[in-house]
Parts: C-alpha cells; sequence; structure tokens
C-alpha cells in the first residue's frame, strides 16, 4: 500500500511539474530572421511577390523535390494563394494578404502541421543592397501540450526561415553576377 501511494504522489508530482512548467512557456511562436542581398530591391521582392518563385528558394521543394503544388489563377499580389502537399511537410496553403511594393508582403500559412502562421516580409534599400527581415508569429498554442510542441515548431520555422532567405540571396545574387 505504502508503494502504491509513494507511486501515485510521485506521478501526481511529475504531472503537477508539467502543468505548472508549461504555464511559462511561451504560448505565441515568434520567428525574426534578417538576410541582406547584394541585389536590388525589386528583384528580391519579385522573388516573393510571384507565389510561383517560391519553388526556386524554398526548402520545403528541395527537402522534398516530389511536393505537389497547386497555384491559384492568381499568383502574384494580394489574394494570390497556392498549396502544397507533401510527404515531407505535410499539406497546407500560403496566401498573400497584403502586399506594398519593394517595402512589405505579409502572407497566411495554414498547416496540417502546426497552428496558422502569419509571415511578414519587409524589404528595404540599404546602400546597393537590400536588407530583407521575415517575422513569423502564430495564434495562441493550446496549454499545456501546444506551448510544449511550440519550442519544436519554433526552432524547425527558425531552421527553414534560415535556409530559404540563404537560398534566396544565393539564387538573386548569382542572377546579378551572371547578367554583368
Amino acid at each position: 500500500m505504502k508503494f502504491q501511494t509513494l507511486i501515485g504522489a510521485i506521478l501526481l508530482s511529475l504531472i503537477s511539474l508539467f502543468l505548472v512548467i508549461s504555464l511559462f512557456l511561451p504560448s505565441r511562436l515568434y520567428v525574426e530572421r534578417s538576410i541582406v542581398v547584394e541585389a536590388p530591391i525589386d528583384s528580391i521582392y519579385i522573388e516573393f511577390h510571384d507565389l510561383k518563385n517560391w519553388s526556386h528558394w524554398s526548402p520545403f521543394t528541395e527537402d522534398d523535390p516530389n511536393v505537389e503544388l497547386w497555384y491559384d489563377s492568381l499568383s502574384c499580389g494580394v489574394g494570390s494563394s497556392f498549396k502544397w502537399k507533401s510527404i515531407e511537410h505535410g499539406s497546407g496553403m500560403i496566401k498573400i494578404i497584403t502586399s506594398i511594393t519593394n517595402s512589405l508582403i505579409i502572407v497566411e500559412m495554414f498547416s496540417t502541421d502546426y497552428k496558422t502562421v502569419i509571415g511578414v516580409i519587409d524589404f528595404k534599400v540599404v546602400e546597393n543592397s537590400t536588407h530583407l527581415t521575415c517575422v513569423l508569429t502564430t495564434e495562441e498554442l493550446s496549454y499545456p501540450f501546444g506551448r510544449y510542441q511550440g519550442i519544436f515548431i519554433e526552432q524547425m520555422l527558425r531552421l527553414s526561415v534560415d535556409k530559404a532567405l540563404e537560398n534566396l540571396k544565393l539564387k538573386t545574387e548569382n542572377i546579378i553576377l551572371t547578367d554583368n
């Protein structure tokens, strides 16, 4: 009887600890990444503005070359969207909800793997280069499991955005070099 009481007390303590710790975990995801690209702002902006360009630098199409992509009849600007289905990355949709030429693009990303993500891509001219900042945020993460899951999703998003920005930099800088 004492052994069962001890096991019960230990389990109750572990569950309580799990719940208390999750109170202090972030309730939303937030990822911010930046890069400087040695290319004109308009050549960077069009890579985001035209959703058909995303497959050229997205790490998701690199990770899963068999990913299926479906584009809306409109592939550029506000209201344009595409859907994907992938063995590696599940399925989802990206939609441009705001676009200010050579300045700002805001997208909504829906996925089977995580909550709705809002992506803000900010473009700034810095001397002869483009400073690009990408911020991803989510809605409220569920308590308690979503907050623990958020730790891993945030790390995955951080790595994906870093890879996407690096791919974009290589692609656009190589185009500028070959044009000269």
